[in-house]
């Protein structure tokens, strides 16, 4: 791996011709189109249950919106919330002990870049609403997945060294852009071609494509330079933080997806009962390919060879049967 004084300065070239804000025109949705054609079985785990099949197309076309817009949503919030934040910090005067000055400067275009995700995602949602006539419904109160991944972040923050906290945020931040850069990956695979989803995915993904790479050489360089007292507290944390993100994407939400199927049209009854059988068919958050490409990343920076941080890891269940290491765990 290039060093990441080398790679930034190699970034911001690239970011001149190649990020999305920087193009002068971006995909929007068109008028007429049809929900069935956004389905993607990975956004909404109530699509193909009996009890669904038969309750029609009106009632498919009502969830798959639905998880269009949790997905656009979290995308927004998540951006907005968590990694904008991180980004302005470290690429300040706050993160001048982190990382080299160019890094700094790579890590302001990723705040500009995520900022304009921002805006093009509640800016979807808007135009597919529009287009559609199918309103996001959510319960009173609910603010979505990505609350789950923030609590789990200000928490292990509070639990940390000060001094360790922007380290922590960015660490995270890093395996998160990773994450992320793979799940829209896996949503290329499995949605129509002709799918404003699939476009806006598309024109997403060609930016994380670029912030993954840098962020892999940012946390290689952060990890290999932290002070010994700070990287054993993010070493410590840090798993905390990644257990809520994996399990706010990947488990089922049995009272959201009650209410979606009730506003649908199911019964109560029969609402329940699809929400229950989602929540059983939910996997074991090590065994997809978010979280083994988070691994890896781990794995290149030299996390894994850490005992604190492997014995964090292994406290909150996320060494993977294959992987577990009984020298390190002891």
């Amino acid at each position: 791996m290039l060093d990441l004084e080398t790679l930034s300065t190699r970034y911001l070239a690239q970011w001149e011709m190649r990020a999305n804000v920087r193009r002068p025109e971006r995909h929007r949705v068109k008028s007429g189109i049809d929900p069935r054609l956004i389905a993607n079985p990975m956004l909404v785990p109530a699509l193909t249950h009996p009890l669904v099949e038969e309750a029609g197309a009106e009632v498919k076309s009502f969830l798959i919106m639905q998880g269009v817009y949790d997905y656009l949503k979290g995308v927004a919030d998540c951006e907005g919330d968590i990694i904008l934040s991180v980004c302005g910090q470290a690429g300040s005067s706050l993160g001048r002990d982190l990382l080299p000055p160019v890094a700094q400067r790579a890590l302001q275009t990723v705040s500009t870049d995520e900022g304009f995700h921002t805006f093009v995602a509640e800016e979807m949602i808007a135009d597919l609403i529009d287009v559609t006539g199918i309103d996001h419904r959510r319960p009173e109160n609910w603010f979505g997945c990505q609350t789950m991944i923030a609590d789990g972040l200000n928490l292990a923050l509070s639990r940390a060294l000060p001094e360790a906290r922007l380290a922590l945020h960015l660490a995270f931040v890093a395996l998160l852009e990773n994450g992320i850069t793979e799940e829209m990956i896996e949503h290329l695979r499995s949605t129509d071609r002709e799918s404003p989803f699939y476009q806006f995915n598309l024109e997403h993904v060609r930016d994380e494509a670029r912030h993954r790479q840098f962020f892999r050489a940012v946390l290689s360089h952060i990890w290999a330079t932290l002070d010994p007292e700070v990287r054993r507290s993010v070493a410590e944390n840090l798993p905390y933080v990644l257990a809520s993100y994996l399990r706010s994407m990947h488990t089922p939400l049995p009272d959201l997806e009650r209410y979606r199927l009730h506003e649908a049209g199911l019964s109560l009854e029969k609402a329940q009962q699809v929400a229950e059988d989602c929540v059983r068919k939910a996997g074991d958050i090590r065994n997809n390919g978010i979280w083994k490409n988070i691994w890896e990343c781990m794995h290149e920076a030299g996390m894994l060879n850490d005992r604190d941080f492997y014995r964090a890891l292994m406290s909150e269940g996320l060494v993977p049967d294959g992987d577990q290491d009984s020298a390190l765990a002891a």
